[in-house]
């Protein structure tokens, strides 16, 4: 069997991941070859043999990481995220590893992502993230932990993988001594860029996967802070943590102890898509308000923007609220992100958008509250207001 021939068989037998792992792989082989050919020297079969094996062995977790694309992944039930995941591709994807004790290899790394130079979307996977085991402490430990007055049953969602807060449920509940330890790769709340902006995700949607894979998707606040806004390529990273927590029931009384690691951080270039960003004008009056809407809208969000013309927007009693509500020329409703309870000649509401870049857009501005809030006092007729691209 010629080189050739045994590299192909090497390539077609292996789990598949993506391209450029394989142009990895292709290249250090290639490097070896090179290397020898200098030498004087013809490299063997073998020798790349070794070198692509290796490989396989030392990056299967991130091979796994490059395959995917979370949006695919999120967007079987949300078609916003499924429209935008053609344009989600990183040209690179680096997921870092993490060596514990505890975990052993943990793989985590920013694996998708949309920039349109307004909004953002950010998906990144964490394999092996998470570990327990039962933990009794010694009379030192249990001095430097805290009494923990949260309520002792513990919610359990998977009890295959969580067997051991079941035995703390049962032991809190027999009154018997138990405790555990976790230990977790935790990803930061917010994500930053290189020069330190902060960005605040707005919401987050979580699975879980085969071989402990955990998934996440954050979108951010839309618009972007002005520094992150309209850059040919946004280099972002989120912070990872290793947190162990000890909990310790001692038959009366819970105890509870911490302990943080600082982690290096997933990091990803993202490079603007070449999205459409969309702009809308309309009038109307609410409440006997006259007012002007603007909204800017693109694949992924909208913002609506109300000035009320020489008045404000009349305050509202507590649970009761403005609430918009924004369709496209489909007649297909962008999800709401916010409310606000006016007082102010301005307000502003945030949407998801569809996945697709509107051509028409029509609002409707009405107040909503809970069922035992009283409005006489107002005229809480909805108003629908036709807004035309500017």
């Amino acid at each position: 069997m010629d080189e050739k021939k045994l590299k192909q068989l090497i390539f077609t037998q292996r789990p598949v991941p993506g391209q450029d792992f394989d142009l990895r792989i292709s290249q250090q082989a290639q490097r070896l070859a090179g290397e020898t050919q200098v030498m004087k020297k013809k490299i063997s079969v073998l020798a790349i043999v070794v070198a692509v094996l290796l490989s396989l062995a030392l990056f299967g977790a991130v091979a796994e990481l490059l395959g995917l694309n979370l949006f695919e992944l999120f967007g079987k039930h949300d078609q916003r995220l499924a429209e935008l995941a053609p344009k989600a591709i990183l040209n690179e994807v680096s997921p870092i590893t993490i060596e514990s004790p505890e975990l052993g290899t943990t793989t985590a790394g920013i694996n998708s992502a949309y920039y349109d130079g307004q909004s953002l979307v950010v998906a990144y996977a964490i394999k092996n993230g998470r570990y327990m085991e039962e933990f009794t402490p010694d009379k030192e430990q249990l001095a430097g932990m805290e009494k923990d007055n949260n309520p002792l049953m513990m919610a359990v969602s998977d009890p295959e993988n969580e067997g051991i807060l079941l035995k703390w449920n049962e032991a809190a509940a027999a009154g018997k001594p138990f405790g555990y330890m976790q230990v977790s790769i935790t990803p930061s709340d917010h994500t930053r860029t290189r020069d330190g902006t902060d960005l605040s995700p707005d919401s987050s949607a979580h699975q879980s996967g085969p071989d402990g894979m955990e998934f996440t998707i954050n979108d951010y606040e839309s618009p972007l802070p002005e520094e992150a806004q309209n850059l040919d390529a946004l280099n972002i990273e989120i912070g990872l943590f290793k947190l162990i927590q000890y909990r310790y029931f001692d038959g009366q009384q819970s105890y509870t102890g911490f302990e943080s690691q600082k982690l290096e951080p997933m990091r990803a270039t993202v490079w603007r898509t070449d999205a459409d960003i969309r702009r809308f004008q309309g009038q109307g009056t609410f409440a006997g308000v006259p007012l002007k809407a603007s909204v800017t809208a693109s694949a992924t969000s909208a913002q609506v923007t109300l000035k009320a013309i020489g008045a404000i927007f009349p305050a509202l009693p507590e649970d009761a609220w403005y609430s918009v509500c924004l369709r496209d020329g489909n007649q297909t409703e962008l999800r709401p992100l916010d409310g606000t309870s006016g007082g102010t000649d301005l307000i502003v509401f945030n949407f998801h958008g569809t996945g697709q870049a509107p051509d028409q857009l029509e609002l409707q501005l009405r107040i909503d509250a809970e069922s035992d809030v009283k409005l006489e006092q107002l005229n809480t007729e909805p108003v629908f207001i036709t807004l035309v691209q500017e």
